[in-house]
């Protein structure tokens, strides 16, 4: 019987860590045009300039046997400011264009967060999108008349697995 459990759960811990992308290979993405860089998981699949975003990178589906499921993704896009305008209004702007793709914001949370020593701020809320139940986290960083924008998205139910690697591309990125 102990022996069962010690089994159980060494396997329940291996599938944690496993989970929680500890054992992931990253690479770091470097933009010179927007003066940026960020982690992104190896295995994922990137695309610059897909869906008006300077980068985008793709999750391998966990399910392979359901084939038209929503991959997670994550998006970065830079937008260039005319003057200078306050993370506080840019946070704003984006918690109200982000209510415009959701049916509803629901479980609607929102912190600050750094990059390096850069000052942001995020907002994680669920909802459903394009006939999908979706947990989406987007967080905001202002620096040198540009909004440095990321957003990250998974299906409501396999969400948890991927905050931890979401965590880890929101904090990585770096701007010149």
């Amino acid at each position: 019987m102990c022996r069962i459990f010690k089994f159980k759960t060494g396997i329940l811990l291996l599938l944690l860590i496993l989970l929680c992308g500890c054992d992931m290979q990253w690479q770091r993405y470097n933009n010179r045009e927007y003066g940026f860089s960020i982690l992104l998981p190896s295995s994922w699949d990137k695309q610059e300039g897909a869906l008006k975003a300077v980068i985008v990178a793709i999750a391998p589906l966990q399910n392979k046997r359901i084939p038209n499921k929503m991959h997670a993704n994550m998006n970065v896009f830079v937008t260039e400011l005319p003057e200078d305008i306050k993370l506080g209004i840019i946070f704003e702007l984006n918690k109200e264009e982000l209510s415009k793709f959701a049916a509803a914001m629901n479980d609607l949370t929102e912190g600050e967060i750094y990059a390096g020593s850069l000052p942001g701020k995020w907002l994680s809320f669920d909802g459903i999108i394009r006939d999908s139940r979706l947990k989406m986290i987007s967080a905001v960083w202002v620096k040198n008349k540009r909004i440095y924008t990321i957003t990250c998205s998974a299906l409501l139910d396999e969400f948890a697995l991927y905050k931890p690697i979401f965590s880890k591309i929101m904090r990585s990125l770096r701007v010149k």
